[in-house]
This record gives structure tokens, sequence and C-alpha cells, in this order.
């Protein structure tokens, strides 16, 4: 085999892999402008539902306030955001690396199920984390006036 026939052939082979490439681009660009708008969406959620008490006049609000009622805090806010970025980083990362085997959009679904099961178990962590807290303050606080009740009567 000469030099140019063995080129020839990469070409053919370049230029073949190239076509599949482009075949399977628009599937990779649909697939990652789905995970940016479903990531967008679900970022406006959050910050709508996490500053509704400022908003007041919001129909939402009472009906968030019911059932969320400690998802209002910052930390929450911004523990979400992290998640979400540290998610969102994944998924991209796993999303080039996807074969032909693999269907995109399964991976996306469950990726979703993920983040809702992420964002309706948050709070309810948050606000048991607090109870923990706030218990374990207050048994120590009832520690300390026993103790100073014992050094008042001595």
């Amino acid at each position: 085999m000469h030099q140019s026939e063995i080129r020839s052939i990469g070409n053919k082979v370049a230029l073949r892999n190239g076509l599949r490439f482009k075949n399977y681009l628009p599937k990779y660009i649909l697939a990652f402008s789905l995970y940016l708008i479903g990531y967008i969406v679900t970022l406006l959620l959050l910050v709508i539902i996490s500053f509704s008490p400022i908003i007041g006049f919001m129909w939402w609000t009472d009906f968030i306030s019911n059932t969320m009622s400690k998802a209002y805090q910052f930390p929450t806010v911004i523990a979400s955001l992290i998640i979400f970025i540290a998610i969102l980083i994944f998924s991209v990362r796993k999303l080039y690396r996807t074969t032909k085997k693999v269907n995109v959009l399964e991976r996306i679904s469950k990726r979703v199920k993920i983040l809702w099961v992420v964002i309706c178990k948050m709070p309810q962590y948050v606000s048991l984390k607090e109870k923990i807290m706030d218990s374990y303050i207050k048994d120590f606080y009832t520690e300390i006036k026993e103790i100073e009740g014992k050094n008042i009567h001595k």
C-alpha cells in the first residue's frame, strides 16, 4: 500500500465518522436544550417558591406556606441551587459521552425524576434537622437551668 492509498482510506473513514456525527448532532442539541429548559424552569419555580412570602399578594403563598412552611429559609435555596448546578454539570458531561445505543430522552426523564425528588424532599430534611437542633438546644438550656438552680440552693 502506498502512502496516498493509506491517506485516501483515512480520509474516507474520517468523512464517514463526520457524517455519522452530523446525523446525531440534532439529537444532542435537542437533548441539551431540553436539559437547559428543564433546569431553568425548575430553578425559576424554586426561586418563586422560596421568595413568595415577600410577594404577599400571590395566590400560591398560602398554599405553599401550609405545605412547605420550612422551605423559605435561604440556606435551603442555596443548597438546592448548588445541587442543581452539580447535577447540570454531571448531566452535560454524561450527555457528551452518550453513544447511539443509549436513549438520551430516557436519561433525561430519570434525571428530572431525581431532581423532583430532591426538590420535594429537601425542605422536609431541613425541617427535620431544625427540629432535632431545637430539641437539643432546649435540653441544653434546661440542663443549664437545673445546674444553676442547684447552685443557688447550695
